[in-house]
């Protein structure tokens, strides 16, 4: 068996009698910190026999030849929470890859800026909580989310009056894999100013920060 992606210890693990996700990840050392909530196995599908070859060896022979693979999903967030459905059976040859979960990343007057982790209906509120709140200096009023556009590739700079929707004056908004919110100092003007304070670079290309 094959793992690979986030997980802590990567690489080829046997397991004898019935094989399992959990009894793989254990072997793995478990997941890492980063990991995503799916989890995407890779099965080489099996050719049917027909009269011409009858034989199993020449069924595996042509599935080889042909490299077919079949893709499968499991919900590893729903294992974690002991949800023993979640606990896919694995079959030998099987190549199980864990993506890293998606990040935002949150700057400026917050009490903790950084990059999280973004979780399936993460909000706009959540992620100022995750980021433990604005500090006493922040201009909420004249928050920026820099997001990319999926169909150009062209970063878009969204206004957002961040302290309207904390006070559900108006709705709150989705975070997407990669958006960078900036919440300025009161004292600067201009939200580039903000930028530059809170990550210390240049310019913000394609959903990430640049030096």
């Amino acid at each position: 068996f094959y793992v690979l992606g986030a997980v802590r210890t990567p690489g080829v693990y046997r397991i004898k009698g019935r094989a399992d996700m959990l009894t793989l990840l254990t072997l793995a050392g478990g997941l890492a910190d980063n990991h995503g909530s799916t989890a995407f196995i890779f099965r080489r599908a099996r050719a049917a026999a027909s009269a011409a070859d009858p034989q199993p060896a020449a069924v595996v022979a042509r599935a080889e030849e042909e490299d077919d693979y079949q893709v499968e999903s499991a919900n590893i967030s729903g294992l974690m929470k002991g949800i023993v459905k979640n606990n896919v059976s694995l079959e030998p040859g099987d190549i199980v890859r864990i993506p890293p979960a998606d990040v935002f990343f949150i700057g400026g007057e917050v009490a903790a800026p950084g990059s999280f982790s973004l979780k399936e209906g993460t909000t706009l509120r959540q992620a100022i909580a995750l980021a433990r709140g604005m500090t006493f200096k922040a201009a909420p009023s004249r928050g920026t989310i820099f997001r990319e556009d999926p169909a150009t590739g062209k970063q878009q700079e969204i206004r957002v009056d961040i302290s309207a929707v904390m006070t559900n004056k108006k709705p709150d908004m989705p975070i997407m894999a990669n958006d960078i919110i900036i919440i300025p100092d009161s004292r600067l003007k201009a939200v580039g100013g903000a930028l530059l304070s809170a990550f210390g670079m240049a310019t913000v290309n394609r959903g990430a920060v640049i030096r």
